[in-house]
């Protein structure tokens, strides 16, 4: 049976300008994209509509997983509550972030096998709204991170892979301290510097580990990042071995290595609608109007996306809505190889996102994937002026 409809009277934010018009959809894909008003359709009454997000980096399934320390709940319920929140944020595309290894969490440890298996199985079932592909983060101080990925390296679904490396001789040795402290639930200033691995951790044999994860993932093509680089020599590092991509940078140093790798640098929408980062390090403002922000994430708060961008559209930051809609849409959609979403254009997915203004904040009211609704806001709303 031929699904067809038509979206008019909308705001339609495509790749290069914003226009009054109207969104033909057949099938699950965009048929036309017209300018000017249409009689017949669905009337968006000129709310926005936006491509659906491309999230490459979100924690939020493990926060659903485990709701409390030590506490892990029903993976395939906290799966579902976690694709729910995820749509309602304007998400069609969803990367799972899980670790291998733990960062000294033992349950975090567990998790990523389970978590992976909960994924398949959804997705076979038929549970899931949005699309879901795999991150995992590589913690390449914990011996068994290497293990952990090798058993899932040839899943279908894994599109990124990042490097966490918290090496003491990495960093300055207060730094390195901290860090460490963080990762043994230790407080600030109680572990004597300096100090020696876990019984998880394995400091020589790290970089070879490194080595070898982004080996597999060269002869896949899997996308490598690093992570929470400070210094430049990081960067240079990474780059050497292969890596493409710069995750949460954090220092400018870090970010003008990056930009001078070639790499593409992927921040977290938190810190840009915070206006800082929540542990002291570079605000992602600062490296917006430095012009060398590549892609944005939700990280760690799913509706972060859709704030951030419609704050770069206003007097502080001066971009336009389309360029700010790309970064969580086209450009991810680019770097990952997912050809066939991240723009209102002919003959792409109809993964589509109506937002209005309200009270001068941005509010998801309908999300379309792959042309039908899988969320929408039905309750009346006092919408305020939409510039």
């Amino acid at each position: 049976m031929t699904e067809q409809f038509i979206l008019r009277n909308a705001r339609i934010v495509g790749p290069d300008r914003e226009f009054e018009g109207s969104v033909s959809i057949s099938n699950g894909f965009i048929a036309e994209v017209l300018e000017g008003s249409q009689e017949a359709g669905l009337d968006l009454n000129g709310d926005y509509l936006l491509p659906g997000f491309v999230d490459v980096h979100t924690d939020h399934f493990e926060k659903h997983a485990m709701p409390r320390s030590g506490v892990m709940w029903n993976l395939t319920s906290a799966l579902c509550s976690h694709d729910a929140a995820m749509i309602a944020t304007g998400t069609t595309t969803v990367f799972d972030s899980l670790l291998a290894g733990g960062a000294g969490n033992k349950t975090r440890r567990e998790l990523l096998v389970p978590a992976v298996k909960a994924l398949d199985a959804a997705r076979e079932h038929g549970l899931l709204k949005a699309d879901h592909f795999l991150h995992i983060r590589c913690d390449i101080v914990e011996t068994k991170s290497i293990e952990l990925f090798e058993k899932l390296v040839d899943n279908a679904n894994l599109k990124f892979v990042t490097i966490i490396d918290d090496l003491p001789a990495r960093e300055a040795p207060a730094r390195a301290a901290k860090v460490h402290e963080k990762r043994r639930g230790l407080p600030n200033g109680t572990l004597a510097i300096p100090f020696g691995p876990t019984a998880d951790e394995d400091f020589d044999t790290a970089i070879a580990r490194r080595e070898r994860i982004t080996e597999l993932c060269q002869q896949r093509e899997i996308v490598v990042a690093n992570h929470d680089d400070t210094k430049a020599s990081h960067v240079e590092h990474a780059a050497s071995l292969g890596a493409t991509v710069s995750e949460f940078p954090l220092t400018m140093e870090a970010v003008e290595a990056a930009r001078n790798h070639n790499q593409k640098i992927i921040c977290g929408a938190p810190n840009l609608v915070r206006g800082k980062s929540h542990n002291g390090m570079v605000a992602v403002s600062d490296i917006v109007r430095a012009n060398m922000l590549d892609v944005l994430c939700s990280d760690y708060v799913p509706s972060s996306l859709l704030q951030a961008i419609f704050l770069l559209r206003t007097d502080d930051f001066g971009w336009s809505l389309p360029k700010a809609v790309a970064l969580a849409t086209r450009e991810p959609a680019k770097l990952f190889g997912l050809d066939d979403r991240g723009a209102i254009e002919k003959g792409l997915c109809a993964d589509l996102v109506r937002v209005q203004i309200v009270d001068r904040m941005p509010v998801v009211h309908t999300v379309w994937k792959a042309g039908q609704i899988v969320f929408t806001q039905r309750s009346k709303v006092q919408r305020s002026d939409t510039n």
